[in-house]
């Protein structure tokens, strides 16, 4: 393998002085993906991860640089489980990749949500490794100035450029340090405005949905009193006079009623379900402005990122996930105006019902 090139496979990787098994171990499954058939490329159509590649690139490239330094000279925020648990998060990632399935629900979403996720694992790795990785710079450095064998002029070159790197990754993590609670509060007052908005956004549409189920509500009493009047009025002036005989006429007379009937019984029952629609989409309106308006405090009180991250994804999953209306129902409206009709048409003319 030459100099400066990432490893392709786990066996050519080859670590500093005391780093631990396990962080070795992870390393190993971390380089041991074949990221050509995680793509998908022939299984998955417009859906295959083209991202892929450059981003577990990047992954791959600053790990490999980190593993240039000695364990012991690694910071506190590296060496306390974060790299370790870094880098088991993007092999869980990577694996649910090799898991993803074209037949599940909302297969353009989940691949999102995992190219979401190795994304910020990405700039964690450009954050928070790239800076420690002084010895890789180095070396990439020397292969720039070229034939420093034995050339001390070009040596102190080299050592130059170490020592500015040094300097520079200092400068760096004092810089991330002093702006961090800046940026903190900021992305904080950020989420607030924006929880804020779209809580407002969806109280309106609540009150909107509540004012117009209210409209149902007495299109659906005066429908339903149109309907009984409507049926007793037909009762007493179209029903035959004659109940030994009916007549051609009297059927028709009938069946006219039957009609007029089930249009008023249909208006009751639209208005109904149109009072039902709009009762649900309000709570529905209502519990995702509940949500938005606590998010903000609740994701606060998370210090992990990627809890926060996780948190915030299944928030708006659930608040621009599509409504269910209750409009169409497909165990419902089965029963059409004929099937009322015909039961009683036969009932008058002496005929068994079917």
């Amino acid at each position: 393998m030459a100099d400066g090139e990432t490893p392709s496979n786990p066996a050519e990787l080859n670590f500093s002085a005391d780093w631990p098994e396990s962080v070795t171990s992870a390393y190993a499954v971390l380089f041991g993906y074949d990221i050509e058939t995680l793509e998908g490329r022939g299984r998955f159509g417009d859906l295959a991860f083209v991202e892929l590649k450059p981003l577990v690139d990047r992954i791959r490239q600053l790990a490999w640089d980190l593993t240039m330094e000695d364990w012991t000279d690694l910071p506190d925020t590296l060496v306390e489980d974060q790299l370790l648990a870094n880098i088991n998060a993007v092999n869980e990632t990577l694996e649910q990749i090799g898991q993803f399935d074209l037949n599940q629900a909302e297969p353009a979403n989940a691949k999102a949500t995992l190219i979401q996720a190795l994304t910020n694992q990405a700039n964690w790795f450009k954050n928070q490794v790239r800076p420690h990785t002084l010895r890789a710079h180095g070396e990439r450095a020397a292969l720039d100035v070229g034939g420093i064998d034995g050339a001390a002029s070009e040596a102190a070159t080299l050592r130059k450029e170490l020592a500015s790197l040094r300097q520079e990754a200092q400068s760096v993590n004092k810089e991330i340090s002093s702006r961090q609670d800046l940026v903190e509060g900021l992305r904080r007052v950020a989420g607030e405005s924006a929880s804020d908005d779209l809580a407002a956004v969806f109280a309106k549409r609540a009150e909107f949905l509540g004012n117009t189920a209210k409209v149902w509500l007495k299109a659906l009493i005066a429908s339903g009193v149109a309907a009984v009047g409507v049926a007793l009025i037909t009762f007493f002036v179209i029903r035959p006079h004659d109940t030994d005989q009916i007549s051609g006429e009297d059927m028709a007379r009938i069946t006219l009623a039957a009609f007029i009937v089930g249009l008023f019984v249909y208006a009751v029952k639209t208005c109904a379900q149109q009072y039902r629609t709009n009762r649900h989409l309000e709570a529905v309106a209502e519990s995702k402005a509940a949500a938005l308006s606590t998010f903000t405090r609740f994701s606060a009180s998370v210090s992990e990122e990627n809890v926060r991250t996780a948190v915030a994804l299944v928030l708006a999953q659930a608040v621009f996930a599509t409504e269910d209306t209750g409009y169409v129902n497909a165990t419902a409206d089965r029963v059409t105006l004929m099937d009322h009709a015909l039961p009683k048409i036969t009932s008058v003319s002496g005929s068994p019902a079917v």
